[in-house]
């Protein structure tokens, strides 16, 4: 059989949790009731009474799966401890197998929270590690390297104080993003979000364009982006700060 990429793993995972099972009890059971309010008629054959009963229940229903849906949304931005199993398995070390993968999770990562997973070292150093692609969301730690590394997309909830993402494929600094250094030296900037804080944004002349050029400007008069540097490429010459 093969084995899914990691990327695709994740997409598929159930988190389903005993809240959300407890939510789809509430919408069957105003499901029920309403389909027995009905019973063989339409809304338009229900008399005043029963309309007003009617309409509770369609809105009480809306408003479960709105919070179903927002629930599902915020369980899918961060990991399980079996997905990060996984992807210590596929994208840390994938000739070591499910044991080592295991252990590497349980010693490097506390899990007992996984809204808040923290790094338990100083430093999370990946550098030049090609089979890594997908940053962990919603981590909180000190230090991350991912320098060199095929790291795709920058969580939003990645909450790390210096963030160093050098000549990696990602794009974007997604809207709420926060951290003291954002060193992304290399990476073609195509997208910066809002209400970012961030102390010190490093990047390479060249690699961004003018329109990103204004908009970093105006996230720095809002102080949003308290310092911007660019580099020659390669080098460690600042050209000039935005």
């Amino acid at each position: 059989m093969n084995k899914l990429p990691f990327e695709e793993k994740i997409t598929q995972s159930n988190l389903e949790s005993v809240d959300e099972g407890d939510l789809r009890l509430e919408i069957d059971k105003y499901q029920v009731e309403l389909a027995e309010l009905l019973f063989e008629r339409n809304f338009d054959e229900l008399n005043v009474k029963e309309r007003s009963q009617a309409l509770k229940l369609m809105k009480r229903m809306e408003l479960l799966q709105q919070k179903q849906l927002i629930e599902k949304k915020e369980r899918e931005q961060y990991w399980t401890r079996e997905m990060f199993i996984d992807w210590a398995m596929t994208e840390v070390q994938p000739e070591w197998g499910r044991d080592w993968a295991e252990q590497y999770v349980d010693a490097n990562f506390d899990l007992d929270d996984i809204t808040s997973p923290k790094l338990l070292m100083t430093l999370m150093q990946r550098e030049n590690e090609k089979n890594t692609k997908t940053i962990p969301p919603g981590l909180i730690g000190e230090r991350i390297n991912l320098n060199g590394t095929n790291a795709r997309e920058l969580p939003a909830n990645l909450r790390f104080k210096y963030v160093e993402i050098n000549n990696t494929p990602i794009k974007e600094i997604p809207s709420g993003f926060n951290c003291k250094t954002l060193s992304m030296e290399g990476c073609n900037l195509e997208s910066v979000g809002s209400n970012l804080n961030i102390d010190k944004l490093v990047l390479t002349k060249g690699n961004f364009s003018d329109a990103i050029a204004q908009k970093l400007k105006k996230l720095r008069k809002q102080g949003n982006i308290k310092s911007i540097d660019v580099y020659y490429r390669g080098t460690m010459t600042v050209v000039h700060s935005i």
